[in-house]
């Protein structure tokens, strides 16, 4: 997945945490050869997205591991993540 679209962002809003985990990390495994599911082991435990400080907390976290255990390709993923994490803040009211 290239950029979120707006709308598509606000759908993720209406579903819950873990779901909104699970289509981010499916958006942005698409044609790649990772597989999402592991990914998301790899990524867990996710924060709440409701909970800025408890994303911080996590994005310190994940951010390290890029230089531990993932390959470039999930290092890749996972930038798509952050960046679509990024946009559902900029989305909602702080």
């Amino acid at each position: 997945m290239a950029k979120p679209h707006h709308k598509h962002l606000k759908w993720l809003r209406t579903i819950s945490t873990e779901e909104a985990w699970k289509q981010i990390v499916k958006d942005a495994t698409v044609g790649t050869s990772v597989d999402s599911e592991a990914f998301l082991q790899k990524l867990s435990p996710l924060p709440n997205f409701r909970n800025r400080t408890a994303v911080r907390r996590w994005l310190d976290w994940v951010l390290a591991k890029v230089d531990l255990d993932m390959s470039v390709e999930e290092a890749k993923v996972l930038h798509i993540c952050c960046d679509t994490l990024a946009a559902l803040f900029k989305l909602s009211p702080k």
